[in-house]
C-alpha cells in the first residue's frame, strides 16, 4: 500500500483506434515494450516464468520496435491470445506519460498498474529485479 499512488494519466491515440483510454478501461497492467533489447527481454522473461498470475489479471502490450523475429515475445503473446497487443503513439505522448507516472521516459519497458481508465496506482520504467512479481501484487491490490 506504500507504493500505491494517484496519477490521473492523459489519453491518445494508439493504432487501429486504440488509446490509452481503451487500453485502461476496467483496468489493466499496460506495458509499452521494445522486443529483442535489454532490459524488455528480462521483464519478458519474468512474465513468462508468472504465466498464471498474469492471466488472471489484464495485461495490455504496447510494442515499440520491430517485434517480427522475436522468439521470446511470440512465446509471451501465445501464452496470453486474449491479450491486446497495440502499438502506436508518437514519442513525445510517450514521454508526458511516464512524466505524468514520475518515471524515466527514456527507459523502456515502461510499465503502469491503471485501477481504471486513465488512472494509475503504479508505474516503473526501465527494469528492476523481480517487475513482473511487484505488477502481480499490485494489481492484485488494485
Amino acid at each position: 500500500s506504500e507504493m500505491l499512488a494517484d496519477y490521473p494519466i492523459d489519453d491518445f491515440a494508439l493504432d487501429s483506434g486504440a488509446s490509452i483510454a481503451s487500453a485502461t478501461s476496467g483496468g489493466a497492467i499496460l506495458m509499452r515494450l521494445n522486443p529483442g533489447a535489454e532490459p524488455t527481454e528480462h521483464l519478458l522473461g519474468e512474465i513468462l516464468a508468472q504465466a498464471d498470475a498474469f492471466n488472471a489479471l489484464r495485461p495490455v502490450f504496447v510494442l515499440s520496435g520491430s517485434t517480427h523475429e522475436n522468439e521470446l515475445l511470440h512465446r509471451v503473446l501465445a501464452r496470453f491470445p486474449n491479450a491486446p497487443v497495440l502499438t502506436g503513439g508518437r514519442e513525445a505522448e510517450w514521454a508526458l506519460l511516464a512524466r505524468q507516472v514520475y518515471v524515466d521516459p527514456d527507459k523502456l519497458p515502461l510499465a503502469i498498474v491503471a485501477d481504471r481508465k486513465l488512472h494509475a496506482i503504479y508505474a516503473a520504467s526501465g527494469y528492476n529485479v523481480g517487475l513482473a512479481s511487484m505488477l502481480v501484487k499490485i494489481a492484485k491490490n488494485a
